[in-house]
């Protein structure tokens, strides 16, 4: 990963200006954790303490510009599924659980179904199992690790946001059943105390398109933005591509329907399901 690559260059150079990490952050008013986590590739510097850093460590200019390349070709890492499937889909979800133990505020935007944090099992199971690429066979385990990763919404020290499209609701990769189960938690979930649930009506006027899915994740030392395609995860760390997400999900807020108005559009969608295959469209 080229995050590591920068942690480990800024390692090499911190020591062969003769600065233990301890110094190196006083010198910069940080915490010497931060340091440690930047060299050991978990976070990327913001631009002010890259450019602090190298300033404290003398860097060559030559090199500055170096690093600069690294920084900027981190800040957006892209992985194929396939590379993250490759040691199950098990080990994925527990990556992500750890992310989200860590982080103070997850804000999503899912604009074609309902997001992992909030499935059911079998609506989870049911997507996973589309979204295998090499057949890994512990879908079952997957599944277990993602409803596991629900009990952080829980936790009332962090706050979330989802905001969630018509599309998204209607979209069933199962049963009528099944898609009343699911909608049925998502109105259990709104009531959390810290969980703000959005829902977009297809039929409201919007000025931005629904793209994909992202999901702004607030940590202690960074925000980054996690974007999913069919076939690759991306992750911008760049500060400017991270205000243009917190501007357009500014803009998907504001045209959402939220609290009881949100709740009473998922039961319409539930109540019209029980209609079959051919639901009657909301307004």
């Amino acid at each position: 990963m080229e995050r590591e690559r920068l942690g480990a260059r800024l390692r090499q150079l911190r020591l062969e200006a003769g600065l233990t990490g301890e110094q190196l952050a006083g010198l910069l008013g940080v915490n010497q954790s931060t340091i440690s986590r930047v060299e050991n590739g978990k976070i990327l510097p913001s631009p002010e303490l890259f450019t602090a850093s190298v300033e404290a460590m003398q860097v060559p200019v030559a090199t500055r510009a170096e690093l600069a390349d690294l920084l900027e070709t981190a800040a957006t890492e892209v992985a194929s599924w396939r590379l993250l499937h490759r040691q199950g889909l098990r080990r994925k979800q527990e990556a992500a659980g750890i992310v989200e133990r860590d982080a103070l505020a997850i804000r999503t935007f899912q604009p074609v179904c309902v997001p992992g944090l909030l499935q059911i099992a079998e609506y989870a199971r049911l997507v996973m199992s589309a979204g295998n690429p090499l057949g890994q066979p512990d879908v079952a385990e997957a599944v277990n690790a993602r409803l596991q990763r629900q009990a952080v919404l829980y936790d009332e020290t962090k706050q979330f946001e989802f905001i969630l499209t018509e599309a998204a609701l209607r979209w069933r990769p199962g049963s009528l059943q099944m898609q009343r189960a699911q909608l049925a938690h998502l109105i259990n979930i709104s009531g959390l105390p810290n969980v703000e649930l959005g829902v977009i009506p297809l039929a409201v006027q919007s000025d931005t398109p629904y793209t994909h899915i992202f999901i702004l994740t607030e940590l202690e030392d960074e925000t980054v933005v996690i974007i999913e395609t069919i076939t690759a995860e991306l992750q911008v760390r760049d500060p400017q591509d991270i205000a243009v997400y917190e501007r357009v999900l500014s803009r998907l807020r504001a045209v959402a329907l939220w609290s009881d108005e949100a709740i009473g559009f998922i039961r319409a969608v539930a109540e019209e399901s029980k209609q079959g295959d051919n639901p009657v469209r909301l307004r």
